[in-house]
């Protein structure tokens, strides 16, 4: 095999260069070694390609492309070096991936070069392995770490060199209209009403999500929602929105969150809407042509009149999947209450309402409701339909207790608290024939 030096002195086998610009896959088996080093990946992201520049040499009176990490002198048998690559020669901060070649300038002895990101523990690999006296390189991409630099360890003293020729960049997990909010400070907002409140272009064509970190995030108001801007928790019982806001009546300003809004969806985290303030409270407010609320807890206790779950006004269709509902005041608690000609879908709910007066596990004021799959609770009656103006229809789900006597209420293998199965008016216990 024909070997030569280049200006490192560094031995290289000769077909590898003639190749290696067209065949760069097949560089294994040409037998030159790609080593990928960290917890990273860059499947996900696109390489950027940069003229090659020197980021590191060690070598006393060489020069690098930006005159840092230059003549530092050679590094000491099992030290490292750890080596800014952000922000140097065209890398950005948002880099996460470095492409580099990297050299052991005549080691004093046999050994190897381990290279990793430095916020990352040192893995037990070798990048290049050198004899005694002989320059050797290899390339490598390595991830960057969060501090914007790649480690360097050497077994034997040697002088290092190191050059880039490209990077990942990081993919995007967070698109542009991807909005984050953290108590931490580590995203976008701190909390839900800030976020929303920097939303200006929200469209059919250009929807929103805010994402919520985990935590408890008090509101000192309602929180209004936007067209099309979706809301995402970290999960039910991992992000809460919180806020002591009772008010007086059925309305808005008497919720946690209000949508008001067009296609809106609320999913994987608490609303909580409990304190000592106001008559009234209500956990999710909705007066919406089209709101999906799924996987969610709602808790909305402690008011002096009424307790309401989730309020769907005004000809509001509301389709709910996954919550869970809690609903107490003194006088009325109520988990669902459907008013003005309101279309509401349930499955997979639960609802708990409690009341030293009167609760009412679905409330129906001139208004439709579809459950399923469900389980609906309330001290005084699972459902209320006042003056039998609604339509309530009931499928594969436990009523507790059972229905005392409401028209256009309609029970399919439904059952009470016992697992008896209810006649279809909801009412009493289906007949058994033998």
């Amino acid at each position: 095999m024909t070997v030569f030096l280049n200006s490192y002195g560094l031995v290289m086998r000769k077909p590898i260069v003639i190749f290696f610009a067209c065949l760069a896959a097949a560089g294994a088996a040409l037998g030159f070694t790609q080593v990928t080093w960290g917890s990273g990946g860059s499947d996900d992201s696109g390489f950027v390609g940069l003229t090659p520049a020197r980021l590191l040499d060690s070598r006393q009176g060489f020069a690098t492309a930006d005159g840092n990490d230059a003549g530092a002198g050679r590094v000491q048998p099992g030290d490292t070096y750890a080596l800014d690559v952000t922000g140097r020669v065209g890398i950005p901060a948002d880099a996460s991936v470095v492409n580099v070649n990297i050299v052991a300038v005549q080691p004093s002895g046999p050994g190897f070069l381990t290279v990793w990101p430095c916020s990352e523990s040192r893995p037990l690999a070798a990048a290049v392995n050198y004899t005694t006296g002989v320059t050797i390189a290899n390339q490598v991409s390595v991830t960057i770490g969060t501090e914007g630099k790649i480690c360097i360890y050497s077994s034997a003293e040697t002088d290092l060199v190191v050059d880039t020729y490209g990077f990942y960049q990081a993919s995007s997990d967070d698109p542009e209209r991807v909005v984050w909010v953290a108590d931490d400070g580590s995203g976008d907002f701190l909390s839900l009403s800030a976020a929303l409140a920097s939303i200006t272009d929200a469209s059919a064509t250009t929807p929103y999500l805010i994402k919520i970190a985990p935590g408890v995030y008090t509101e000192t108001s309602n929180v209004a929602m936007k067209d099309y801007v979706d809301i995402e928790g970290s999960g039910k019982n991992v992000t809460t929105i919180s806020c002591d806001c009772g008010g007086n009546g059925n309305v808005a300003g008497s919720s946690t969150i209000s949508v008001g809004s067009a296609n809106v969806e609320i999913r994987e985290l608490a609303v909580e809407n409990n304190g000592s303030s106001g008559g009234t409270r209500i956990g999710v407010y909705a007066v919406s042509p089209d709101l999906l609320i799924s996987d969610v807890n709602i808790d909305a206790t402690g008011a002096s009149f009424s307790g309401i779950g989730v309020f769907n006004d005004d000809g509001g269709k509301l389709t709910l999947s996954g919550v869970d509902i809690y609903a107490e005041g003194d006088q009325f608690g109520i988990g669902v209450y459907g008013d003005q000609l309101s279309g509401t879908d349930i499955d997979d709910v639960v609802i708990v309402a409690t009341s030293e007066n009167a609760s009412r596990g679905l409330y129906l004021e001139t208004s439709f409701m579809t459950v399923t799959n469900s389980v609906i609770g309330g001290t005084t009656s699972s459902i209320f339909n006042n003056g039998g103006n609604g339509i309530a229809k009931l499928a594969n789900s436990e009523l507790t207790p059972q229905e005392t006597g409401h028209s256009n209420v309609i029970c399919v293998s439904s059952y009470n608290s016992s697992f008896e199965e209810l006649d279809s008016d909801c009412t009493e216990v289906a007949s058994v024939v033998d």
